[in-house]
C-alpha cells in the first residue's frame, strides 16, 4: 500500500498518540446536563441533533466562554443555549455569524473511553486552516458560448484570470506565513493554471504534497453543451440547481454526495497518513463546490443553499479550525482573513396598516425600480459568470475582485443584487385583504440569521428595516415560503426546510 494512501502506519499511530491530552490535564466536567439533553434544545437547522460522540465535557482553563451566533447546527457551529433571540438592528449590523474563533474553551471528551480519546486526537491533528479558493476568470466566464465548442474540462483561464491567481497566491501567503501546506487542485485546466500562478507566491518548499483530485471537479453537464443547453439552464433556474439533473450530466445533489465523500475520507485524515504534518490545506476548485463544500460542514438544506450566491474568480474562504465547536469538521468561516458568501432570499413582506402607510409602500418600490435601472446603465451587464455559463453576482467590480488586484486584502464580500423591491402582482396577493401593503423584499445576509433562519422573525424583521431603510415597526409579517404550495403566511413552517 502506497505510504500516502495509509502506509507508515506506526508512524500515523505515533502522531496520533502525540494528539492525546497530557495525564495531568486540567480538570473537565459536564456542561449543561447530558448530551441527550443539551440536543433537545438545541435543534439544528434541519431538525437533527449534531452527529458527534455521547459524552462530551468542557475542559476548563483561563478565559470564559462567549455567546456566539453560528452559522450552522453541525460543524460550523451550532446555537448554544444562552444565545439571544432578541438583538437590535445595530447589533446585527456589527455582527456576522461567519466571524472568526469564539473564545470559548475546547469540547474535549471523556477520553477514558478508547474510541472517543481517538476522536478527541483526531479533531486536534487536523490543519489549523483549510481555504477554498476559486479558479481565476476563464475563458468560459469571458465567453459563455466557448462550452459549445470546447469540453469544459479544457477551458483555460484568460491573462486576467492569471492576474487573479497571482494576487490570490499573495493573499494566501500573507496569511499562512511559514505553515506547511498541501495544496488539492481539481483536475480541470483552469483550476490547475490557478494553483501553478497561486503557488509562485510560496516559499519553496512550504508546500508538502499536491494531490489532484477528481472529486472536488466541477458539476458535469452533460455532453449537450449546444443550443439545448440554454433550455437546460433555464430549467435548472426553475427547479433548483441543487435538484436538476442535466441529461448525460450531474445535478447539484450529485456534486453533493461526491464532495461528501472526499472531505470525510480525504480531509479529515489529512495529517494521519503517517506524512509531515501540515498547517494549512488549500483547495483550488469551483464555485459551485465551495458553495456545496460548506453546505456539507453547516448542514445545511437545500433551500439555505439556493440563498447562497456563486463566488467570484479567486475569491477565497478560509475555514480556522476552532476546537470549542463539536462534530468530528470543528471549522469556522473567518471572515477576517477570507470573503464572506453573500446570501439573499427573496421574501413576501407584509406591512401594517396606518395612513398613508400604502403610499410609503409605493414609494419604496418606485424607487427601488429607478436605483435598479441606474444600477443596470452603469454596469453596462452582468458579472463574470460561473462555471459552465453559471450566473455571476452582479455586475461592476466586486470586493474580492478588487482585493485580488491589491493583495494582500482585508476581507471582502461579494456584490450585491442589484433589484432588492418588487411589487406584488396577480395570484401572488390573490384573496389578501391589503394587496397595497405588500410587496417582495430581498432579505441579504439570510445565513447570519441563526437556524432553524426561518423561525427568526424578530431577527428578519430587523435586518430588512436595516436593509431597506424603513421603520421596524411597519413589518407586520414576514413569508419565508411565499408562492410554494403548502404554506401560507398565517403559518409558520416546519424548520426543516431552510
Amino acid at each position: 500500500m502506497p505510504e500516502d494512501a495509509g502506509g507508515g502506519s506506526s508512524r500515523a499511530r505515533r502522531t496520533l498518540s502525540e494528539g492525546l491530552p497530557a495525564p495531568d490535564s486540567p480538570t473537565m466536567r459536564p456542561r449543561g446536563g447530558s448530551f441527550r439533553e443539551r440536543a433537545s434544545t438545541e435543534e439544528g437547522e434541519m431538525g437533527e441533533t449534531p452527529l458527534t460522540a455521547p459524552a462530551q465535557y468542557v475542559q476548563y482553563g483561563s478565559g470564559a466562554p462567549s455567546r456566539v451566533v453560528h452559522l450552522s447546527h453541525r460543524s460550523l457551529g451550532a446555537p448554544t443555549a444562552d444565545s439571544e433571540v432578541t438583538r437590535s438592528a445595530g447589533s446585527i449590523a456589527g455582527e456576522h455569524n461567519l466571524g472568526p474563533g469564539t473564545g470559548a474553551p475546547e469540547v474535549v471528551f471523556d477520553e477514558s473511553n478508547p474510541a472517543l480519546a481517538v476522536v478527541a486526537a483526531a479533531r486536534r491533528l487536523l490543519p489549523t486552516r483549510i481555504i477554498l479558493v476559486r479558479h481565476g476568470q476563464s475563458e468560459g466566464n469571458a465567453d459563455h458560448t466557448l462550452y459549445r465548442a470546447r469540453a469544459d474540462n479544457l477551458i483555460e483561464l484568460t491573462e486576467r484570470g492569471s492576474e487573479q491567481a497571482t494576487a490570490v497566491g499573495k493573499r494566501i501567503a500573507a496569511i499562512v506565513g511559514d505553515d506547511s501546506m498541501q495544496l488539492v487542485v481539481s483536475p480541470f485546466e483552469r483550476t490547475l493554471q490557478t494553483s501553478r500562478n497561486l503557488r509562485l507566491a510560496l516559499r519553496e518548499g512550504q508546500i508538502q504534497k499536491t494531490t489532484v483530485e477528481p472529486r472536488i471537479r466541477e458539476q458535469e453537464f452533460g455532453n449537450l453543451q449546444d443550443d439545448e443547453f440554454k433550455m437546460f439552464r433555464e430549467e435548472q433556474q426553475r427547479i433548483g440547481r441543487f435538484w436538476y439533473r442535466f441529461p448525460t450530466g450531474e445535478s447539484g445533489a450529485d456534486v453533493h454526495g461526491r464532495v461528501s465523500a472526499w472531505w470525510d475520507s480525504a480531509v479529515l485524515t489529512t495529517n494521519l497518513q503517517g506524512l509531515p504534518r501540515v498547517d494549512t490545506l488549500v483547495v483550488v476548485t469551483h464555485g459551485l463546490t465551495m458553495r456545496l463544500i460548506l453546505m456539507v460542514l453547516g448542514g445545511w438544506s437545500p433551500n439555505t443553499f439556493h440563498t447562497v450566491w456563486n463566488a467570484e474568480n479567486c475569491a477565497m474562504y478560509v475555514l480556522k479550525k476552532d476546537l470549542s465547536l463539536v462534530g468530528r469538521s470543528p471549522y469556522r468561516l473567518d471572515t477576517v482573513a477570507g470573503d464572506s458568501p453573500q446570501s439573499s432570499l427573496r421574501v413576501l413582506v407584509s406591512f401594517k396598516q396606518a395612513e398613508g402607510r400604502a403610499e410609503a409602500v409605493q414609494k419604496l418600490l418606485a424607487a427601488a425600480a429607478a436605483a435598479a435601472a441606474a444600477a443596470a446603465a452603469a454596469a453596462g451587464g452582468g458579472g463574470d459568470g460561473g462555471d459552465g455559463g453559471d450566473g455571476g453576482s452582479g455586475g461592476g467590480v466586486s470586493a474580492s475582485a478588487a482585493a485580488n488586484a491589491a493583495a494582500p486584502p482585508v476581507s471582502p464580500t461579494v456584490s450585491a443584487p442589484k433589484r432588492k423591491i418588487w411589487p406584488c402582482e396577480g395570484a401572488e396577493v390573490e384573496g389578501c385583504e391589503h394587496p397595497e401593503l405588500m410587496c417582495w423584499m430581498a432579505l441579504e445576509d439570510y445565513l447570519s440569521l441563526p437556524p432553524p433562519r426561518t423561525m427568526q422573525l424578530d431577527l428578519a424583521k430587523a435586518l430588512l428595516a436595516m436593509q431597506h431603510e424603513v421603520e421596524v415597526e411597519w413589518i407586520e409579517a414576514i413569508d419565508f415560503h411565499a408562492g410554494r404550495s403548502g404554506y401560507h403566511h398565517d403559518v409558520a413552517g416546519p424548520s426543516k426546510f431552510r
